[in-house]
């Protein structure tokens, strides 16, 4: 004879007489003491919260990572749009620069900054000899700033008065 207890019933197999089987109810009662009933109970438990833990501790990170990577994505996209524009602003001062040494070769530039759309610009024009300047344009927007140079040499009289020396118009700085 041979007893088996899976679970909460006594099963008694007997080969006297044939293969039988018996299943009971199991009558005897164990004895814990709290700590050991807690135990027993609370490893299943505490396992399955420390994994439900560790879990949302990684997802935290995993978005505290994206959080961080979208902020400097956006700053890098701000600034490059401001570097942009600052470098549109310091065109334009160029361009105010050519209409007025056109009409005034002698006009100095631009000492306090002119608004021109989100940012500003200063222009300073330069006599390197009696018929050629070098003009300076500096647009800045927001904490973005770029800076444009040009030569201009004086080649007759109006409309007609001014040539442009280099090819590509201007050079940054």
């Amino acid at each position: 004879m041979h007893k088996v207890k899976p679970h909460g019933l006594t099963v008694v197999a007997s080969l006297d007489s044939g293969f039988r089987f018996t299943a009971k109810p199991r009558t005897e009662s164990h004895s814990f003491t709290p700590l050991q009933a807690w135990l027993s109970g609370a490893r299943v438990k505490s396992q399955a919260l420390l994994s439900v833990i560790l879990l949302l501790t990684l997802v935290a990170i995993f978005i505290a990572g994206l959080t961080s990577t979208w902020r400097a994505e956006v700053k890098i996209h701000l600034n490059t749009r401001d570097s942009v524009l600052a470098l549109y602003v310091a065109e334009a001062g160029l361009e105010r620069a050519k209409i007025e040494l056109a009409n005034n070769w002698t006009w100095s530039g631009i000492a306090s900054p002119a608004q021109f759309g989100q940012g500003t610009y200063t222009v300073s024009v330069n006599a390197v000899n009696p018929s050629k300047k070098n003009v300076i344009a500096i647009g800045k927007v927001r904490n973005c700033e770029k800076q444009l140079s040009i030569n201009i040499q004086q080649t007759g009289v109006a409309p007609f008065f001014i040539y442009i020396q280099e090819p590509w118009s201007w050079r940054e700085i």
